[in-house]
């Protein structure tokens, strides 16, 4: 897969170009210089962020157009997935159910700002390709749950575990992390921050 939508010189025909490979610009990340913060102020920023940015319940129903536009509706395969690597996460350490809920309800929100802009940039709506490809997805849920955990400070979930957990490759993860900040304008600073660690 070549470059994502804003680094791409042509717009690509492939429906899955743009989300699986992150940009390669010099300032790929938008970075600039951040006021100090202190851990308590950081998680804050960033618990409130979640508790605006995540749906206060997790549905499909805005997806819907998208699946149905499919050659073969990914919904149940989607959802079995969503459920198979919360449950194998959950299985191996002690995070609260209600991280996993917002985990999950993050993702959904941000399958969809990913589906919106490749609408919007290739002017079709059949992602049939990209909603099948299982590593894609995989990536998605880790930046959604390594963004929770890192909001919650949560114990045993330092940076790569989840990666471990869900037995997703760096590299997999590496390709769709940086797609993940850009749609998502109001991530707190810090976890752009953390971000930008994971990308480089």
């Amino acid at each position: 897969h070549a470059g994502s939508p804003a680094a791409s010189p042509r717009n690509r025909s492939s429906s899955s170009a743009g989300l699986l490979t992150p940009l390669r610009g010099s300032n790929p990340m938008g970075r600039h210089a951040a006021p100090p913060s202190t851990p308590m102020t950081s998680q804050l920023e960033s618990v409130s962020w979640l508790s605006e940015a995540v749906p206060r319940s997790s549905s499909t129903s805005d997806l819907a157009r998208y699946f149905n536009a499919c050659s073969r509706s990914p919904q149940n395969d989607i959802e079995a997935r969503l459920s198979r690597l919360c449950d194998r996460v959950r299985s191996v350490s002690s995070i609260a159910n209600e991280q996993l809920e917002l985990g999950q309800g993050l993702y959904y929100k941000m399958l969809l700002s990913f589906l919106k802009a490749e609408e919007q940039r290739l002017r079709q709506t059949d992602f049939s390709t990209l909603l099948a490809n299982d590593a894609f997805h995989t990536s998605l849920l880790a930046c959604c749950l390594e963004s929770v955990f890192a909001s919650y400070s949560t114990p045993g979930m330092l940076f790569p575990a989840i990666l471990n957990y869900l037995e997703l490759q760096p590299f997999d993860f590496g390709k769709v992390i940086e797609s993940f900040v850009r749609h998502e304008p109001n991530l707190p600073t810090h976890l752009k921050v953390r971000a930008t660690v994971r990308y480089m």
